[in-house]
């Protein structure tokens, strides 16, 4: 173990309540096994924890790692860091890793910032770099997944027949108990008048999405009379084959 080679989270408090240092200590441990392992296949991390303010230090070492590979992976581990600092999102740090950093941020937050100054310190013989960087209060930016369209299959009553432009139908949807609309081509007009005002219909197709997750409309791909269900299968309700995006 080279002791030149070391990252450092370092903060200037004295005093913390147990379960935030024994949370700090497993954070920033997770942290930095996780973000080695965004870069690297196989790196043993050892601990200490220095006197003073809460300062803890962590050393790679590894048994088929050269040391230019752990070198370049600190680099990316840094840059990173200044990334976030910077308010930008990293170029190599996994959720798992955000996640750990955004717990370990969350002990020291105050109505003004970060109390205690907060810092990572990331220091190897080749970096020219030697200040340590701040933390920052961040988050990472979630956009909400949404289906827009979807291969499945939907329940209902069939209430009204449209045949001037485009031929659709009115499908009450056993599941939302909305009004969709079911696009159909020649090949199963036949279909379509037979199961006019039935009780009951099946409609598999091509599904496309509101922006709630309720079903717009259907090219329809097949058609069929079948009786009620009791229950209704997550399939039915949400398609399947879906692209998220």
């Amino acid at each position: 173990m080279n002791k030149d080679r070391r990252i450092l989270f370092h903060l200037e408090k004295d005093i913390l309540p147990v379960e935030e240092l024994q949370t700090c200590i497993s954070e920033f441990f997770a942290m930095i096994q996780s973000a080695s392992e965004d870069c690297l296949s196989d790196v043993k991390w050892f601990a200490e924890i220095q006197q003073g303010s809460v300062a803890l230090a962590t050393y790679p070492s590894s048994d088929t790692e050269t040391d230019e590979e752990i070198d370049q992976c600190l680099g990316t581990i840094r840059r990173d860091f200044k990334l976030i600092q910077g308010g930008k999102s990293p170029s190599t740090f996994t959720k798992k890793t955000m996640q750990h950093y955004e717990a370990m941020t969350r002990l020291f937050k105050s109505e003004k910032g970060l109390s205690g100054n907060p810092t990572i310190d990331v220091t190897y013989p080749s970096s020219s770099e030697r200040e340590p960087i701040a933390m920052v209060d961040y988050s990472m930016p979630t956009r909400p997944k949404t289906i827009d369209r979807s291969f499945g299959t939907a329940y209902g009553e069939v209430k009204t027949l449209y045949a001037s432009g485009r031929p659709f139908f009115a499908l009450y949807d056993e599941a939302s108990g909305k009004r969709i609309k079911v696009y159909y081509d020649d090949a199963l007009l036949d279909t379509v008048r037979s199961c006019y005002r039935s009780n009951y219909v099946r409609v598999t197709g091509d599904i496309s999405f509101n922006k709630d997750g309720t079903k717009r409309d259907i090219v329809a791909k097949d058609i069929q009379v079948v009786e009620r269900p009791e229950t209704v299968s997550l399939a039915d309700l949400f398609g399947i084959w879906g692209d998220a995006e």
